[in-house]
């Protein structure tokens, strides 16, 4: 394989509303792999289709379409769509069909929309703080509780022809930081992570949840050093080897100042790579987008980058696009 299709392995945020000359040249031309839209980028429904159709028709290989549509804090869209409330989840006997009600209707709303990635669920054990960056957004405090709700909403996404994607491996909740604005750690022991944070990845993982996304925490029984982003511990060892994923990987938005005040984004991008990511998710800033591209490229054509890991990395994401993303 050449480095033409290098765009695959990118997932960029469009700034504004709708498409730009200058971002829908460099989108068809670079095949760039995937979209995440933010509701700045439409006005209501009607106009989320007709966007989710023009990407479409930009290229040869259909792209995915990715929204954080979370049910619970975080959501794009607010037309038409459900929400989970604390008390929806507090009753342990109707929450199962309450979130499977919930995920069901967002997930055909967006399949109907041209959404083919749903950026959810969210399985991380919430934080204690009340200004956490999970506040609102979790399933559950309990992680079995969690790891059942988890699988119910994949199930429930997924069945409705479109693609779910567990965030935010390692696990957030034991941070005190918000990594959008500065890198997060996670202090535990291998054995306390593994019987908590680590089960709602799991029971997604047998439920066959296509995506994981990863976040910028140093999460200290797995590489007391590097953040999840940029170590292979992490994701080649933890999240493939050990707990068995063989989906495909998004690393979070690398403009984050979590990441991004200590490394340049364009190194970030290959280091990500190295580690064994499968995405690079760059929300909203197209010069950093174009130079981290670039990067990669020089990176490939020098042999910075494992050709071969890389290529097999293509092939996995077009074989994936076969099987499960329409045109």
């Amino acid at each position: 394989m050449t480095d033409d299709y290098l765009g695959q392995l990118f997932i960029l945020g469009l700034s504004g509303k709708g498409l730009s000359s200058e971002f829908e040249g460099f989108f068809s031309g670079n095949r760039i792999g995937g979209v995440i839209l933010f509701e700045e980028n439409f006005e209501g429904l009607a106009d989320l289709r007709r966007l989710t159709s023009h990407l479409r028709s930009l290229g040869e290989v259909p792209p995915f379409v990715m929204i954080d549509q979370e049910v619970r804090g975080v959501n794009r869209i607010e037309e038409n769509m459900p929400s989970l409330t604390d008390d929806a989840l507090s009753n342990s006997l109707n929450s199962s069909l309450k979130v499977q009600e919930a995920f069901s209707q967002t997930a055909r709303t967006l399949k109907d929309s041209g959404i083919n990635v749903q950026l959810a669920p969210v399985v991380d054990l919430p934080g204690g703080a009340d200004y956490h960056v999970l506040k609102g957004r979790c399933l559950g405090e309990d992680s079995k509780l969690v790891a059942q709700l988890g699988a119910v909403a994949v199930e429930a996404i997924q069945s409705e022809g479109i693609s779910a994607c567990a965030k935010h491996f390692p696990g957030l909740g034991k941070a005190q930081e918000d990594p959008h604005f500065k890198l997060a750690r996670v202090e535990t022991s291998r054995e306390e992570w593994s019987q908590t944070d680590a089960l709602p990845f799991e029971r997604a993982i047998s439920e066959g949840v296509h995506f994981i996304m990863s976040t910028h925490v140093i999460c200290s029984p797995l590489d007391e050093s590097l953040p999840a982003t940029l170590s292979s511990r992490v994701i080649d060892d933890c999240l493939k080897r050990e707990l068995g994923f063989e989906g495909l990987i998004i690393t979070d938005d690398l403009t984050m100042r979590g990441i991004s005040e200590s490394h340049s984004i364009p190194e970030v991008a290959v280091e990500a790579l190295t580690a064994g990511h499968h995405f690079l998710l760059i929300c909203k800033d197209f010069e950093a987008q174009k130079e981290a591209l670039e990067f990669v490229r020089k990176a490939y054509m020098n042999r910075n980058l494992n050709r071969e890991r890389v290529d097999q990395t293509i092939s996995k994401i077009l074989d994936f696009k076969k099987k499960y993303v329409n045109s």
